[in-house]
């Protein structure tokens, strides 16, 4: 097995002097505002993340429309490293990531014709077993569009700007020329689409896998949509919780994470929920399984018991005698 690295937080950020602050104000918090800079070297604090190395960044939007202006606090796959690192049951993959490719989707919104990328890490429970936590991410839920670039010229208007004297352009259309969405051509996610997918993919496992830490902590990767489209933190997160529903049967937006004995993550609907955990407790033979089973969905089963609490009563009764059985059949 591979050693585990385990970097401890020190208390170097605590310490940054006003010319730091300054710099750090300057650089990757540059569009916040008082308030919003104090939060931004809170958190970073916090979670002993270093801005100078860029773990940790900010990024406003809306930041000229005071009504709708909101920071949100961006941990980059630096930043995530460190963090993972710091979980005693954490080990990263081990293998390549996993491509699912359609040829057909090929084209301006898609270079490759990406469907979706899995990457599996590991996470052990306490009996020293390690298991993989798969996580997957979908590119048509990801990669930012905007309208295609190569579509538009810029032509002068023979006006300029009262306060810079610089001459005003406007976009035109060219004729013939496709105007749909496309991956912006000068950006990463069309360089290296692979690379870019792949990191959604390793947030959605860390946060599957390890909630406590990762629960809220997202990646530039995965903000890049947002953006594109200028879309602030919230209404980010209720696009998330749309496409998600979307592929919840019940259509809930009442859902649970699950992550099977494979390390797929889901999300399952309340109503489903229960019998979901009750069945896949039935297919162990092992008591030591049904508890790696809870273990992994440990931060799932507690949201589902601060909203339904009887019901998750009945589950817990129902998977202590599905224990004792198995423990029964062991000991026979």
């Amino acid at each position: 097995m591979n050693q585990i690295a385990r970097i401890h937080p020190t208390n170097a950020v605590a310490a940054w002097t006003s010319r730091q602050l300054d710099t750090i104000k300057r650089t990757v918090a540059k569009d916040t505002n008082e308030d919003e800079f104090n939060l931004f070297i809170e958190y970073a604090r916090s979670k002993q993340l270093d801005p100078f190395s860029k773990q940790v960044i900010a990024i406003v939007f809306s930041k000229n429309d005071d009504a709708k202006r909101q920071m949100t606090i961006i941990t980059t796959q630096d930043g995530c490293r460190v963090l993972a690192s710091r979980c005693r049951d954490y080990r990263p993959e081990e293998t390549e990531p996993d491509y699912l490719y359609d040829p057909a989707l090929i084209g301006p919104a898609n270079p490759i014709g990406i469907v979706k990328c899995t990457v599996k890490l590991w996470k052990q429970d306490n009996a020293g077993t390690w298991h993989p936590v798969n996580g997957t991410a979908y590119w048509d839920e990801f990669v930012p569009l905007k309208t295609n670039p190569d579509a538009f010229r810029w032509e002068d208007t023979g006006e300029v700007w009262p306060d810079t004297k610089k001459p005003k352009k406007r976009k035109v259309a060219i004729e013939g020329a496709d105007a749909g969405l496309a991956v912006d051509p000068s950006g990463q996610w069309a360089k290296m689409p692979r690379n870019q997918i792949a990191k959604c993919a390793r947030m959605q496992a860390l946060r599957g896998g390890w909630p406590e830490t990762f629960s809220g902590v997202y990646a530039p990767e995965e903000m890049d949509r947002a953006v594109a489209q200028d879309l602030t933190a919230s209404e980010m997160v209720e696009m998330e919780r749309e496409q998600r529903r979307m592929k919840v049967i019940a259509m809930s937006d009442d859902e649970y994470p699950f992550v099977d004995n494979e390390g797929t993550l889901s999300f399952i609907a309340a109503g489903r929920y229960g019998d979901h955990i009750i069945s896949s407790a039935r297919c162990y033979e092992k008591a030591s399984d049904i508890e790696a089973m809870l273990i992994r969905n440990r931060d799932g089963m507690q949201r589902y018991w601060a909203k339904h609490k009887d019901d998750a009563l009945s589950i817990r009764a129902e998977l202590d005698k599905l224990m004792m059985a198995t423990k029964k059949d062991s000991a026979a």
